[in-house]
């Protein structure tokens, strides 16, 4: 789910203005747009199914330049559900490269999981 279907955003001043524009009238709430970035696809993928499982609202988008990941794929989400996808991803052991905040300077960090531990190994 594309926050606009077939969009392809370039990284220029004028379509990032764009981007934040559309962002803020996608979560009219006043959400913040937050976004979660991987390190593989398998681990975006496996993501995305436990976000859409436990009902919250997700957009699947390119990773920002400005987030060094190493997955082409990121699920944006409102901030009123970081608690949510905390819990999700220590619960299934979902490796994040971090998750990140939209402001003016663009997706800043927010929060960064280490690696999950293998199932199994918990404390």
């Amino acid at each position: 789910m594309d926050i606009v279907p077939g969009l392809y955003w370039r990284d220029t001043k004028r379509d990032r203005r764009a981007r934040q524009a559309v962002l803020r009238h996608h979560f009219r709430k006043g959400d913040a747009a937050m976004l979660a970035a991987f390190d593989s696809t398998q681990q975006a993928l496996r993501a995305e199914m436990l976000f859409e499982y436990a009902g919250i609202e997700i957009d699947i988008r390119p990773t920002p330049k400005e987030i060094t990941a190493g997955c082409a794929i990121s699920i944006e989400f409102p901030d009123e559900h970081l608690p949510e996808i905390l819990e999700i991803i220590r619960q299934e052991h979902v490796e994040i490269r971090g998750i990140y905040i939209f402001s003016e300077q663009g997706y800043v960090p927010a929060f960064r999981e280490q690696h999950a531990p293998a199932r199994g190994t918990e404390e």
